[in-house]
């Protein structure tokens, strides 16, 4: 995936999921925000069901790590060669990295995560490359990951954690599930984050973001980077279409949506909790939001589509699409330039009264 293609992502998510709300206490027992969040970490971290050595670059793909089971192929003295030249880089041996960013070093996390998949022995041959993970282990580590880290970041935010947007959440979650460090309440980062939220004032978190993208990769590591662009991209709630501050309540009631342009948060309520029926001409798309989406159908994610002037494609009609439409609830305003265009030409020809509350912005 390249470097632009990340951010892009980020983007989309950002203005996708920035007024969500999740339905639950704990954001992790949310699906969408779950699921958002899997997709982000996955953008920018890789999944791999082999284990690979993080810092040796593959000799035969240059855009990822060697494989545990071809490193180990190798023989003793080209091993102890690589390994030196990874030490003489980043001042530190290789990483044995396997699935969503799960570090298997050292034998007690080894052990660790043998008990949770209540398979003795494995993750040994994991980390040598006689065994790779199935993707249901896959998921299960990260699950186990993550909310271990969600615990640790909640306790460390307290208060401000409930009052941040959900892309906001993202980013810190992300950056904690890589190093720690970067979003610990020791740091800059955290301070203006916590600003942010007291006060709403935008510079705070235009601070937060500039302490991702310019100062959490101090080796200037390239490949670090795109994570850091991406997640920095993440971050930036204020460059957002329906941006809304911390220090205002979510609200659910009027919006306004432009069709093709406007990303609108899944609902955060039940449907029963919205009233439907006005917008049956239009529709929302979207997608499973994860990394099988095709690029074409991430862009359409959250948009108002009109049913009557749909784009060059509907959601489920190209090969193997998995993407949906959803109606459109009534507290949405469609802002649709064809449809007033084509009742002021209406109005014109035959002065119809139904056609005068689409007079208002019809001329553009």
């Amino acid at each position: 995936m390249g470097d632009r293609q990340k951010t892009r992502i980020s983007e989309i998510l950002r203005d996708s999921i920035h007024n969500y709300s999740a339905q639950s206490v704990h954001d992790l027992e949310d699906d969408i925000f779950f699921d958002r969040l899997k997709f982000f970490i996955t953008t920018v971290e890789g999944c791999r069901n082999e284990a690979y050595l993080d810092g040796i670059p593959d000799p035969d793909k240059k855009t990822q790590y060697i494989s545990s089971k071809k490193f180990y192929a190798l023989g003793q003295e080209r091993r102890d060669q690589l390994e030196e030249i990874c030490f003489a880089k980043y001042k530190q041996l290789p990483i044995c990295t396997v699935g969503i960013g799960l570090n298997i070093n050292e034998e007690k996390t080894q052990l660790y995560y043998d008990q949770l998949f209540k398979e003795p022995g494995l993750m040994k041959k994991v980390y040598y490359g006689e065994k790779n993970l199935t993707d249901e282990q896959v998921t299960l580590a990260y699950k186990d990951s993550i909310q271990t880290r969600y615990q640790e970041v909640c306790n460390i935010y307290g208060p401000d954690w409930k009052r941040l947007r959900a892309n906001e959440k993202m980013t810190i979650l992300s950056l904690y599930f890589n190093h720690p460090e970067l979003a610990n309440g020791k740091t800059t980062f955290c301070q203006l984050i916590r600003n942010y939220v007291k006060t709403g004032k935008t510079s705070y978190l235009q601070g937060a973001v500039r302490e991702v993208k310019e100062r959490s990769n101090v080796k200037r590591d390239p490949s670090l980077q795109n994570r850091r662009d991406a997640e920095a991209a993440l971050l930036a709630s204020y460059q957002c279409p329906t941006y809304t501050k911390p220090t205002h309540a979510l609200s659910y009631g009027i919006q306004q949506a432009e069709i093709g342009k406007t990303r609108i948060s899944p609902q955060s309520q039940g449907k029963e909790a919205y009233q439907w029926g006005k917008n049956k001409a239009y529709f929302i798309w979207r997608t499973k939001m994860d990394k099988k989406v095709r690029m074409e159908h991430l862009e359409r994610e959250g948009k108002v589509y009109s049913r009557e002037n749909p784009p060059d494609f509907l959601p489920g009609e190209k090969h193997h699409c998995r993407c949906h439409a959803d109606p459109v609830p009534d507290h949405i305003v469609v802002q649709d330039p064809q449809a007033e265009r084509k009742h002021f030409q209406l109005y014109l020809k035959r002065g119809s009264v139904r056609a005068e509350p689409f007079l208002r912005g019809a001329v553009r």
